[in-house]
């Protein structure tokens, strides 16, 4: 299962990652991308609903992929440092301590 998401949307396009949450990566060639991970790329100026998915034709638009999965990258890496999925069991915790804090208690 690809349940995790690392994405990003410029003026003109929407590039999204899908990758296992035990399969955090940074891909920086099209093959690590490609195998690790599942990808929608969008163009938004000329698909607003995003009906086509450009990267589903990566050797047309590799370059593009490319420029926005760098982008991305330089994101992950300003934003949260290495991307190992730390953030993400913080959150999973965090949503796990309400949900008990919620529980009756059984007498």
């Amino acid at each position: 299962a690809r349940g995790i998401v690392r994405g990003i949307v410029t003026d003109r396009y929407k590039f999204v990652r899908y990758f296992s949450p035990i399969g955090f990566n940074t891909p920086t060639t099209i093959e690590e991308l490609l195998s690790h991970n599942d990808i929608q790329l969008f163009d938004l100026q000329n698909d607003p609903d995003e009906l086509i998915n450009l990267a589903a034709d990566p050797v047309t638009n590799e370059a593009l992929i490319m420029e926005l999965n760098a982008h991305l990258n330089r994101l992950i890496e300003k934003e949260i440092g290495v991307d190992d999925g730390r953030e993400v069991l913080k959150v999973l915790r965090g949503l796990q301590e309400k949900a008990n804090r919620k529980q009756p208690l059984v007498p």
